[in-house]
């Protein structure tokens, strides 16, 4: 059995890149470390892996570094006998160490997947990074990261280049078929059902967690200026909840934007509705591989983003997508926002190019089979190892 640990709260990148797949495997189980002190809406992540039908085994997390949750991991390592263990992220990685290590012989590979090197935001995440890369992923025999960019960087910090492998993102949507887009489109946005938003309007779409390392006031910045080009019908759509929400609601108003930006919070569906959109924004100042970017990918959506990371390699020139460096001046990031809004046949043979990238090279399908690939070769070293005992 394989077996994979989350230490998660909400259902964000991770969960809705590793937990659809799995489902094609057999004799994987996961599970969840849940914080008691979040009631319910802490186990939003568990009930998203149950309602696919996966094994999910849940323990209470009490305090930062609960001991008693690391003996009950602990014990659940020995009673289910995992031929590997495969963590995410900083929490549950570090849990899986501490778990592992009050075992007296361990059979099986432990590997950990870091979503994300420099997409961490605040003094205590970055805390938690620091103590991550140097004290709890050296324990592992094997590190994923979801770009190589990130991989670099984790080898910059001191981890072995042996260890540290580059597992790109990938996801599998209902690919949009260039000939029907426009009827799709159509379709999508009569179910979003917002007044300003007509077949005719240009939409541009922001899709994720509202959080400070997104950028997200910038975006409304830049749309300020966009105001003042002679870019007509468009319409600025923000789709996703978090504590930025409030903030930027207040911020639209106070650029004067209400008639043209809408905030419409979570919606499961929009995995499968980047049609909608004309061109999906994204302006982090740091990205591990953007799920929602694939997404639009499968939806021939071009993308209007920062040249950051993950992002460098999903769009590596201009035929599939618009990048541009994080230095550059609003006013001048909002004259090229017009330009691309403005010339739609560029927009046209972009999606068209990002759509057969993401095919090709972000597929869910291929993501899985790079896995699968990863789990052999450690299995296949961990033997050579114990062999050698």
């Amino acid at each position: 059995m394989i077996v994979h640990v989350f230490h998660s709260s909400i259902v964000s990148g991770p969960e809705t890149l590793v937990l659809p797949a799995l489902c094609k495997l057999n004799d994987v189980a996961i599970v969840f470390l849940v914080e008691s002190r979040l009631g319910e809406r802490g186990r939003e992540a568990l009930h998203y892996a149950q309602e696919m039908g996966h094994l999910v085994f849940e323990i209470q997390v009490e305090k930062r570094l609960d001991r008693k949750a690391i003996r009950e991991l602990s014990e659940y390592f020995q009673e289910c006998e995992p031929t590997l263990v495969h963590a995410h992220d900083v929490k549950a990685s570090t849990y899986v160490a501490l778990a592992v290590s009050t075992l007296h012989a361990r059979s099986f590979p432990i590997l950990s997947t870091h979503h994300g090197v420099r997409g961490r935001s605040g003094i205590r995440a970055k805390a938690y990074e620091s103590y991550y890369t140097h004290f709890v992923l050296p324990k592992f025999d094997r590190v994923l990261t979801v770009c190589m960019s990130d991989r670099s960087l984790l080898c910059e910090r001191g981890l072995s280049s042996n260890k540290v492998l580059a597992h790109p993102n990938g996801v599998d949507r209902a690919k949009v078929l260039l000939e029907q887009r426009d009827r799709v489109s159509h379709d999508i946005r009569e179910r979003w059902n917002l007044p300003h938003i007509t077949p005719s309007t240009t939409c541009l779409g922001v899709v994720g967690r509202l959080a400070p390392e997104k950028s997200l006031p910038r975006i409304l910045k830049v749309a300020s200026f966009l105001r003042e080009k002679a870019v007509p019908h468009w319409h600025l759509l923000f789709v996703g909840d978090g504590p930025e929400r409030e903030m930027l609601e207040k911020l639209a108003r106070q650029y004067h934007l209400s008639d043209r930006v809408s905030f419409i919070g979570y919606r499961a569906e929009i995995k499968n509705e980047f049609a909608g959109f004309d061109l999906l924004l994204s302006f982090s100042r740091a990205e591990g591989m953007p799920i929602n970017l694939i997404e639009a990918g499968w939806a021939a959506t071009p993308v209007f983003a920062t040249a950051v990371d993950g992002n460098e390699e999903l769009i590596p020139s201009e035929r599939f997508g618009s990048l541009f460096d994080l230095r550059t001046p609003d006013d001048v990031v909002a004259e090229r926002l017009a330009k691309v809004l403005l010339d739609h046949e560029l927009r046209k043979k972009q999606g068209k190019n990002f759509q057969r990238r993401v095919e090709q090279s972000f597929s869910g399908e291929r993501w899985l089979a790079d896995l699968q690939r990863h789990y052999h070769d450690v299995s296949q070293s961990s033997k050579r190892r114990a062999s050698n005992w």
